[in-house]
């Protein structure tokens, strides 16, 4: 009864914390014009250009996430590919908005994702 209790726990977390990609992915899809707005107003990105083609690799790298950490598989390949991606975004967003709050949130829990004991 505890083990099941402690596996469910677990699948609830990864559903929560996979859920923040998820949204994040289907705004990228439904709403490119938020994303587009970031992109083209940050020096980095604007240099790089194709906006289009970016706002679908976040669509798409998200989405990847949201499967990756929902699945609970290769743990630590999740959170590192999340906290980088979660540092080139915080660079992007900017230091100085209330995004920044949100993605340190994130990245505090995927954190504790990765600290976390394993099901057996």
């Amino acid at each position: 009864m505890a083990k099941t209790l402690k596996n469910n726990k677990e699948q609830l977390f990864r559903l929560g914390l996979g859920s923040i990609f998820l949204a994040n992915s289907v705004t990228a899809w439904a709403a490119s014009d938020e994303f587009r707005d970031l992109l083209t107003n940050n020096s980095l990105t604007s240099h790089i250009g194709h906006t289009d083609l970016l706002i679908k690799l976040v669509a798409i790298n998200d989405a990847v996430l949201f499967l990756l950490i929902l699945s609970g598989k290769l743990r630590k390949l999740a959170v590192v590919w999340g906290g980088v991606w979660l540092i080139a975004v915080i660079y992007v967003t900017g230091f100085w908005t209330t995004d920044f709050i949100e993605h340190i949130g994130v990245l505090a829990l995927l954190v504790y994702y990765s600290l976390m004991n394993k099901p057996k």
